[in-house]
């Protein structure tokens, strides 16, 4: 793996350690009816996952070295399918995407390229 590869995995990985929790913080206030809260949160963590995603999208071979696939047009369909319950302002739908598409996917990112002995932290 390249040092750059290398690079932008360690990045994401950082990044991740913050990503994460944000966006389990998010879930929960959605979930709690706190929207206001979960809004102010909400446009950080999007701009994290564009520019995560796009990381991920350009060494996407590398990572389905490791089992990790990535299926670029249902993650970009999810990102369409969260600015629509935006626009709709259903945030029943966001938590949910939140909860069960992006978090499950961002874990195991984390957990299989945090496991490999070369891009460890």
């Amino acid at each position: 793996m390249n040092s750059v590869m290398l690079e932008a995995i360690h990045e994401v990985l950082r990044y991740n350690l913050k990503l994460i929790p944000a966006i389990e913080n998010t879930v929960e206030h959605f979930r709690a009816q706190r929207e206001d809260q979960a809004l102010s949160l909400l446009v950080q963590i999007v701009e994290g996952l564009n520019w995560e995603f796009e990381v991920i999208f350009m060494i996407k071979g590398v990572l389905q070295e490791t089992d990790i696939n990535i299926d670029q047009e249902k993650t970009l369909g999810i990102l369409s399918e969260m600015t629509g319950a935006l626009e709709s302002q259903d945030y029943v739908l966001i938590a949910d995407l939140f909860e069960y598409e992006i978090l499950p996917f961002l874990k195991e990112f984390q957990e299989k390229m945090g496991n490999r002995g070369d891009v460890n932290l």
